[in-house]
């Protein structure tokens, strides 16, 4: 099993709607994908149906042993659900950095990806989930764009490969989200920022469109049942940088 993080340490930057769409995308490639939401928040588990039974919360990612608890199945994929318990678990230090690493590898001949949507700081959690990704990927509006916000994260992914947490970590780069077509400041920080991060940048751009935010409050990704011509293209820009993720990931 592959292992995807999907991280920034800024929020509003659209890491839920990259990491659904990438769960969506996945499974109709015929992969067997557990998505693991790591935000209290809980936006990406809201947008499937819960089912009954008592299932592998994402707290219990952190508990030294997990006793069999399973995913929750719905949809489709896997699911692992974020609870209360997250709330306390920066509060208990580093100690429990490594446990989802192991617990989800442990899961790995069930699934052929697992998603991981992380909350929008560094702590514990989003550290824990880098250490346990072999891949990472960074949703960025341009707003937010600086060479600054763009260190926090690459300092943090080398810090993990340098220290051995992880030595087989690839960062995939930042990809420019919910980027407003008519503004003329976005546009050349577009440039800019092509010109500065050369591959660190993926070659892709998701405009902001309100395609996108409907069809994730349907829990549907961007490409069902297009209805316009924006909407078609919403869908094409969302369809190509999550087919390029993904390729990049199963390579």
């Amino acid at each position: 099993m592959k292992i995807l993080t999907v991280a920034n340490q800024k929020g509003g930057v659209g890491k839920t709607t990259i990491a659904l769409h990438l769960t969506h995308m996945a499974k109709e490639q015929g992969l067997r994908v557990l998505l693991a939401e790591l935000d209290p928040q809980s936006n990406a588990s809201n947008c499937f149906i819960e089912t009954t039974g008592t299932h592998l919360m994402a707290s219990n990612l952190f508990d030294e042993t997990i006793s069999g608890a399973q995913p929750e199945a719905t949809g489709g994929i896997g699911l692992i659900r974020p609870d209360r318990g997250l709330y306390a678990i920066e509060s208990l230090g580093h100690s429990t950095q490594f446990y989802p690493a192991n617990h989800l590898r442990h899961l790995g001949n069930d699934y052929d990806l697992c998603i991981i949507d992380t909350p929008p700081t560094l702590g514990v959690i989003q550290l824990a989930a880098i250490i346990a990704a072999d891949y990472v990927v960074a949703p960025s509006h341009l707003e937010k764009f600086s060479l600054e916000g763009f260190s926090s994260l690459t300092t943090t992914i080398r810090q993990v490969r340098d220290k051995g947490l992880n030595r087989k970590l690839k960062f995939l780069g930042f990809l420019a989200n919910r980027v407003k077509s008519t503004s003329k400041q976005q546009s050349e920080a577009l440039t800019e920022l092509r010109e500065t991060m050369g591959k660190a940048l993926m070659p892709f751009v998701v405009h902001d469109r309100v395609a996108v935010s409907d069809a994730a409050a349907l829990g549907n990704p961007v490409w069902y049942k297009p209805q316009s011509e924006s909407h078609r293209r919403a869908a094409r820009e969302m369809s190509a940088a999550c087919e390029y993720i993904l390729k990049e990931v199963q390579s």
